[in-house]
């Protein structure tokens, strides 16, 4: 591989990406989810809408991470030995689990600060590739992180091809109107046959909107119809404050798992 940037060695103190997530929120601002892909204001130099979530991880303002990972996937993921593409994967620690667990991870991330983040945090040497298109990978370990628009990355950039899919956060982060083209992206980079789970919110939309968005049973079955539903868990501890501050009284992660036709 050429390496045109920076390789990383372990932890320093002097990491400055480190520094960067801590940053506290100003004053005022909530922490959570910023506008959703595609439901922001347009304009044309971001036509994708992804400076809002860029310069939340600018600010550290990224009340969607789950520094401890996520539980529903240590209690539902099957798979070893897979090509495993994990979409909009933020500093994810599930990167590092999945990989633990026997399979080749690649993350699509937007932010770079993000990327680099996560291997600075698992404590782990990488190194940074690419000008267009940013690729940070991980020097004894199977995790590379793919940085851009994820409309924009493709299996030439990602290798394509992947056995599973593993989507918390990502298609729920999605405005619904774009959720068709978002799936359609994704499915483009699994193969036929390939393992897909889905950890998704539930609530009540009317009392407060998204994102991140209620995805309910009817519209999984309509988006990824051979999805199954095997969990739900009360969440509402964990919701975004300005849902609390709405007046919403509850809040589920549910859980889809099944096979989808890729490719």
């Amino acid at each position: 591989m050429v390496i045109d940037g920076p390789l990383y060695d372990g932890p320093r103190e002097a990491a400055v990406t480190k520094r960067r997530m801590v940053l506290p929120a100003p004053e005022g601002v909530n922490c959570g989810f910023p506008q959703p892909l595609f439901r922001v204001q347009r304009n044309m130099s971001d036509p994708q809408g992804n400076q809002p979530w860029i310069d939340r991880w600018e600010a550290g303002q990224i009340g969607w991470h789950e520094p401890d990972g996520n539980a529903n996937l240590k209690a539902h993921w099957k798979g070893s030995g897979q090509r495993v593409l994990v979409p909009l994967c933020g500093k994810s620690p599930d990167l590092a689990w999945l990989e633990a667990h026997g399979n080749d991870v690649v993350g699509i991330e937007v932010s770079e600060i993000a990327a680099e983040a996560f291997f600075v945090e698992q404590d782990m040497a990488f190194e940074r590739s690419g000008r267009d298109t940013p690729v940070f990978t991980a020097r004894s370990r199977n995790i590379t992180i793919v940085c851009g628009d994820y409309f924009a990355i493709d299996s030439d950039a990602t290798g394509g091809g992947f056995d599973a899919c593993y989507d918390r956060g990502a298609l729920v982060a999605i405005d619904p109107a774009m959720r068709g083209r978002y799936l359609e992206t994704t499915l483009a980079q699994l193969k036929h046959g390939a393992d897909y789970l889905l950890v998704a919110v539930e609530y009540d939309q009317s009392v407060a909107d998204g994102p991140p968005f209620s995805l309910d049973a009817e519209s999984v079955g309509r988006l990824l119809p051979t999805l199954r539903r095997v969990a739900a868990v009360d969440d509402l501890d964990n919701c975004p404050p300005k849902f609390l501050d709405a007046g919403l009284t509850a809040f589920y992660e549910v859980v889809y798992r099944g096979r989808v036709d890729g490719g």
